[in-house]
């Protein structure tokens, strides 16, 4: 009798066993044939590009300059007196969010209230970009706002979106700056 109910019993514990593993089994293959859809996020791509063509780079220093006019400063060329740039992107279904910021570097002198800045676009023509803050194409660094873009110091210049129906989109910026 023992040995009987012995066997009733392994008997049992076996084929709950077999049902629990068939029940999880059961269970797995139907989360995975249900997770089989395949979901595609799509975002934009935004670069940065400046030219490094001169050996020292291109740059704006402002050592040992003069003052001039907003006109003057306006109308400054060449390497030392322009920093050209640009922006591509290519956008998929969302917009993309850019912000143009100065940083002042941290072993200047220079009195942030008589540093002048100009951002214009550059294209067929050169347009005048105006701040967000001032609504001014030619501020001075210290009237600038401090930048959105977290983790960082620096003034904005110009904030910008890019809009996800232009797919591809290359925007040429040139920067201009002087003591006032």
């Amino acid at each position: 009798m023992k040995n009987k109910r012995k066997i009733v019993m392994t008997s049992l514990l076996v084929i709950a066993l077999l049902l629990v593993t068939i029940g999880v089994s059961f269970a797995f293959f139907n989360y995975v044939g249900t997770g089989q859809e395949t979901s595609t996020v799509e975002t934009g791509t935004l670069s940065f590009v400046y030219d490094e063509d001169l050996p020292s780079g291109n740059s704006i220093a402002l050592t040992n300059a003069l003052p001039m006019s907003d006109t003057e400063g306006k109308a400054l060329t060449g390497a030392s007196g322009v920093f050209d740039f640009q922006i591509r992107a290519t956008t998929t279904g969302v917009p993309i969010y850019y912000e143009i910021m100065l940083e002042k570097n941290d072993t200047s002198t220079l009195d942030e209230n008589v540093v002048k800045v100009y951002l214009t676009e550059v294209g067929e023509t050169e347009t005048e970009v105006t701040d967000p803050i001032n609504n001014q194409a030619i501020n001075t660094y210290n009237k600038l706002g401090e930048t959105s873009i977290e983790g960082m110091k620096g003034k904005t210049l110009y904030q910008g979106t890019i809009n996800p129906t232009v797919h591809n989109l290359t925007k040429d910026y040139r920067l201009r700056m002087w003591l006032s």
